[in-house]
């Protein structure tokens, strides 16, 4: 037996032998090897894991070992000092929870993949928080309005305006009157959406005329 692996299974057996208080003991000096941590999160107390999750790093099996077994009240430990790498954000979207999403994204925004992800796989709670703390990539605003109608789209455009692609949607599937006044107190048009809005306006205006 070599040196390392001696050594995991030293841990291994301090692991097994110790009490909740030892083991946060030793976390608070140190961290187990990556091996090691199941068995840790097995037999330790929430306190000691939350320090852990909070205060170490974790390679992509540890984190996905938490989201499969750990309780929720983990995750803000868990994604408050780190961003997921590309296979775990696609294990966390693919399998995770709503509740698990939704604390990833208090803390973390998305690359466009997922970020257009967020608005097709029914991800609501996590979905409207996150069109009100971030700016979308342009190839989500559509699948935003699509999956979340004016509600979301309300939401996000009281702190960011909207693509060409997207304005002229609002103008068309989206025309509401509240939310055309929003937009341009705050925003403007671009140039090919200002002249489908004045068009607009100069109907409405024919209509009211007669």
């Amino acid at each position: 037996m070599n040196t390392i692996e001696k050594t995991i299974s030293e841990e291994r057996s301090f692991i097994e032998s110790a009490s909740r208080e030892d083991l946060f003991l030793h976390v608070q000096k140190k961290p187990f090897h990556s091996s090691n941590f199941p068995l840790f999160c097995e037999k330790a107390d929430m306190q000691a894991i939350k320090y852990y999750l909070s205060n170490y790093s974790l390679n992509t099996e540890g984190i996905i070992y938490v989201l499969e077994n750990g309780s929720i009240d983990y995750l803000e430990a868990l994604f408050a000092e780190r961003e997921l790498d590309q296979d775990t954000l696609k294990y966390l979207f693919e399998k995770g929870s709503q509740e698990a999403v939704c604390e990833y994204v208090r803390y973390h925004d998305l690359p466009e993949k997922f970020e257009n992800m967020l608005f097709t796989a029914g991800f609501d709670k996590a979905a409207m928080f996150y069109v009100s703390h971030y700016i979308l990539f342009v190839s989500s605003e559509v699948l935003m309005m699509e999956f979340g109608g004016k509600r979301m789209l309300k939401r996000y455009i009281e702190h960011e305006d909207l693509h060409t692609e997207a304005e002229l949607l609002m103008l068309s599937k989206f025309f509401d009157v509240e939310l055309l006044s929003l937009y341009t107190s705050k925003w403007c048009f671009s140039s090919e959406a200002q002249k489908r809005y004045d068009e607009l306006l100069s109907k409405l205006s024919e209509n009211e005329e007669e």
